[in-house]
């Protein structure tokens, strides 16, 4: 690994529960590290039954302004759902106060023996900071380390990418704009207008934090960072993270919460494309754009994948008769001038029923 910016040894850690053989890996100071080639370590290293043990905060190269490490949910989230992560700090919790002390054996050592040991005869010291050193590896390795600590650590693990969306089809499917964005069911339903704007400033939010290479995640509050990926999130990602929002959306809230999504990036196409279509290769594109021949391959070659949605075997037959077409959509601009509208008539007419 020595063009990689990290250092390598095998290491015997006695974790709870047992001694693990790891691989631990050191970045290398005054480098600056290749995410995708740490990523294809941990993957070979993890697909052969082992586990990793990053020692320490890392600077990417992918994120040149980033800080100097990744927080583990932010780590495990740029890694995938493939790998799991939890810090060896939280393992070890219960045996330390501020940090712990492990022998060469990786045996925590308590308080009063680490002061009857002369100088030659020191333990290996881990000061843990805040987030390192972090032990990585398959989801049941982890879990089943996990499972043998004095205290249940928090082990971290990106969200699942394959969801259903074929079973949102009310939402994708449906009454075009003018169904919903007339003024006349805009002065009906006040709180629904409100609604309206509200899913389209959410998906402005969305949009901005998936293009700035981030999550949302779980964040408390849009002043949150949500979750910092180290690369940018693949289409996948980003619809995953917006589907715990699908069973409180209806048709008009989707398509406002769309409209304000894809006014941050055309790189949002791709995501919707994954949620309407289930189109995960680029076909969607492809027959948009008018290129048939390449929108069937692409079709072709995401079921020859195996991707689980049943949507695109029906999707290669309309693609054969060039009759793939997308759902009726409004665009943010659209949006706000027929909510502008909406709004100057029911003024106007308040202002009538004040002078009446």
């Amino acid at each position: 690994m020595s063009d990689s910016g990290f250092a390598a040894r095998p290491l015997d850690l006695a974790l709870p529960g047992g001694s693990t053989p790891l691989t631990e890996i050191s970045p290398r100071t005054a480098h600056t590290h290749p995410f995708e080639l740490f990523r294809l370590v941990v993957g070979l290293v993890v697909g052969r039954g082992g586990m990793v043990l990053l020692s320490g905060p890392v600077r990417w190269r992918e994120r040149p302004g980033a800080a100097l490490g990744s927080r583990p949910a932010d780590l495990a989230h740029s890694l995938g759902p493939r790998f799991s992560c939890v810090r060896l700090h939280d393992l070890f919790r219960g045996e330390h106060e501020d940090f712990v002390t492990v022998d060469e054996h990786g045996l925590p050592v308590s308080p009063d023996r680490r002061a009857q040991r002369s100088p030659r005869q020191r333990p290996l010291v881990i000061r843990f900071p805040e987030d390192f050193p972090l032990l990585i590896g398959a989801p049941d390795a982890v879990a089943a380390v996990a499972s043998a600590a004095p205290v249940p650590p928090e082990v971290h693990r990106a969200r699942d990418t394959h969801v259903d969306y074929a079973s949102f089809d009310h939402l994708w499917r449906g009454p075009g704009p003018e169904e919903h964005f007339t003024v006349e069911n805009l002065l009906r339903d006040r709180d629904e207008w409100n609604t309206l704007v509200e899913a389209c400033e959410v998906g402005k939010a969305f949009g901005s934090a998936h293009r700035g290479s981030a999550l949302v995640g779980d964040a408390p509050s849009a002043d949150e960072p949500g979750i910092a990926l180290v690369v940018p999130p693949t289409a996948a990602q980003c619809a995953a993270d917006i589907a715990p929002l699908l069973p409180t959306m209806n048709r008009a809230r989707w398509l406002a919460f769309r409209a304000g999504y894809l006014s941050r990036g055309p790189d949002g196409q791709g995501v919707v494309d994954l949620m309407e279509h289930g189109d995960a290769s680029g076909w969607a594109q492809a027959a948009r754009d008018g290129d048939w021949q390449s929108a069937r391959a692409l079709a072709d070659a995401q079921l020859a994948d195996g991707f689980p949605d049943r949507r695109v075997a029906r999707a290669c037959d309309l693609i054969g008769r060039r009759a793939l077409v997308d759902p009726p959509a409004i665009s943010a601009d659209a949006l706000a001038s027929s909510l502008a509208l909406g709004d100057r008539v029911a003024t106007g007419r308040r202002r009538r029923w004040w002078r009446g």
